[in-house]
């Protein structure tokens, strides 16, 4: 076997150790770091390359923000990362579009790629094909024999089962699956045809080219390009007027509906704008001596929607003030500043006579670098810390939204969950989230149903990120400072209480729908003092053991004869409605 070889194989047996069974975390940073030394072990000379620097810092660094926060926009950057870190091993002058798709193609394609390595012969003979196929079987059949004695041995010995309990046939598929993934990342099949297409598309407009002009395209790009820049000046100049002078919106209109409405509009008019130019500066107009005038106008529309660009971030900031953060808020900042790079870039294609190919290659890096960047944040939290902080009013904040997030803003949630207005709604809540459950019983469904999720995982340090151990602590401390005395579950159908089984303080639970076992479980609160049941049968009336320190108990949706029996079942000090 050659290095490459020996890298799958290695690469695959880390890849199951660190991933099955597991979450994301520490996991992926030390698998990042090991792909890009296997590239550097494989291939000393391409440290030489800048471009391949770039995009291996790029996936060590988003490795490092998986295992800081372990949020799915870290965790999607990490494997865009290899999968372009793979292409860019084998293609550094290739795109990030080509690379990614040819990764993209060798990985989900690996399994056929290996059948027809070992199959096909270069002589293409049958004395070559024999052999292959005899070496495929000399492979095979060893391993099929030690899987079926491993499995018989591991039912006839407890202790050897005990000791090899991680070996299943999950965990080989898994394993399996790992070796097909490496190797597509490290023999990367790719389309020949594809790489020979993007090598003839240049970054620069040919001299020589001559485009046939079928109709007067230089009338028309003067018509089209004075009367864009005289609407943009009569936009711009209402913007300054509004934004900039202090005139405000006019009446009947927010900058919310600003926002909505005119973002989409503002990028598709950008982008058509730019296809505009695209078309009129495809060839011989770049070089024409007469083509200052054209290029004054095509710069004086680029500066004008750049002005817009700036006014329209402002209005989104404006309305920011007034409604908080949402993602959908912060991805209007994303696609204002991907339009400021496309007009930027779409100036240095008129300046310096670059093709289409160069705004596309240039733009999706960019694009890129952006996304990875991007996963350096916990947008939950900072969205949470954000609307909190800056809410004028509680009941006007949108707590829907927050409690709708991930479960990193939990402690902050508690923070201000006994505070009046929690469960008000603002008149912008977040619809789609329990529309008639009240907040603070959400925020409390929300809790259970992150230590019940933490409490089926069986996650190690493989896992271990730094989001999820902070989370871990500040739950933890609300336990042990008892800021926690009530829990309305009303919304879940609760099958155990052990999650929180820890919060010995807890003085109120109310539950909905229930297990037998949950009935067992109560009697642990040892301060617990009021309690409200659901839907509680006859026959869960004799399961249900309470703690000494109850002093009520309420049933909901129960019959009055189950609420008789029951009375008849505890003592005289606790109060049953």
């Amino acid at each position: 076997m050659n290095k490459k070889d020996w890298a799958i194989i290695i690469g695959a047996s880390i890849y199951s150790f660190l991933f099955y069974d597991q979450g994301a975390g520490l996991n992926l940073l030390l698998f990042s770091v090991l792909v890009v030394g296997i590239f550097i072990y494989l291939d000393k000379h391409i440290l030489q390359k800048k471009v391949w620097i770039v995009v291996a810092t790029l996936t060590i660094l988003s490795g490092l923000f998986v295992f800081l926060y372990g949020s799915a926009l870290s965790v999607l950057g990490n494997r865009i990362c290899l999968l372009l870190l793979a292409g860019f091993s084998n293609n550094t002058r290739s795109s990030v579009i080509l690379n990614l798709f040819s990764s993209i193609y060798s990985v989900l394609g690996s399994l056929v790629f290996i059948i027809l390595k070992l199959v096909n012969s270069p002589k293409n003979s049958s004395t070559t094909m024999n052999s292959s196929m005899y070496k495929v079987i000399g492979v095979l059949l060893p391993i099929v024999f030690i899987l079926i004695f491993f499995f018989i041995y591991k039912s006839i010995n407890p202790l050897f089962e005990k000791y090899t309990n991680f070996v299943s046939g999950e965990w080989i598929i898994f394993t399996i699956v790992g070796l097909f993934i490496m190797y597509g990342l490290i023999r990367q099949e790719r389309i020949s045809k594809l790489d020979e297409w993007e090598r003839n598309l240049d970054l620069n407009i040919n001299k020589d080219f001559e485009s046939t002009e079928k109709w007067n395209e230089r009338t028309s790009i003067s018509i089209l390009f004075i009367a864009l820049n005289i609407m943009l000046i009569f936009i711009n100049v209402l913007d300054v007027n509004y934004l900039y002078l202090g005139s405000g919106m006019p009446k009947g209109l927010t900058h919310k509906e600003f926002v909505h409405n005119g973002v989409g509009m503002l990028v598709l008019s950008i982008i058509l704008g730019i296809c505009i130019i695209f078309y009129f500066f495809r060839g011989s107009l770049n070089f024409s001596d007469k083509n200052k005038p054209f290029k004054l106008l095509v710069y004086f529309w680029l500066f004008q929607n750049l002005m817009m660009v700036i006014s329209t971030t402002l209005r989104n900031k404006m309305y920011i003030d007034d409604a908080l953060l949402t993602y959908k808020r912060i991805g209007v900042y994303y696609w204002l500043f991907m339009a400021m790079v496309g007009l930027l870039t779409t100036f240095i294609k008129v300046a310096k006579a670059k093709s289409a190919w160069y705004l596309i290659k240039h733009n999706s890096f960019i694009a890129f670098v952006v996304l990875i960047l991007s996963g350096g944040v916990d947008w939950d939290r900072f969205i949470s810390t954000y609307n909190i902080s800056k809410a004028k009013l509680l009941a006007a904040m949108d707590k829907r939204y927050l409690i709708s997030l991930s479960e990193t803003n939990i402690a902050q949630l508690y923070a201000i969950k006994d505070k009046s207005g929690f469960n008000i709604d603002s008149l912008f809540h977040y619809r789609y989230y329990y529309r008639s459950t009240a907040n603070d019983a959400l925020l409390d469904s929300k809790l259970f149903d992150y230590l019940y999720s933490e409490q089926k995982n069986s996650y190690d340090w493989r896992s271990y990120n730094v989001r999820k151990q902070r989370i871990k602590d500040e739950i933890t401390d609300l336990r042990i400072s008892g800021k926690i005395k009530k829990l309305d579950l009303t919304s879940n159908y609760i099958q155990t209480l052990k999650p929180i089984i820890n919060f010995n303080q807890l003085e109120e639970l109310c539950l909905g729908g229930c297990s037998d076992l949950v009935l067992n479980e109560i009697i642990q609160f040892k301060y617990l003092k009021k309690i409200s049941i659901s839907y509680i049968s006859e026959t869960q009336l004799k399961l249900l053991r309470i703690p000494p320190s109850l002093k009520h108990i309420r049933l909901k949706h129960t019959t009055l004869d189950n609420a008789e029996k029951l009375k008849k079942l505890v003592s005289d000090s606790v109060k049953v409605e």
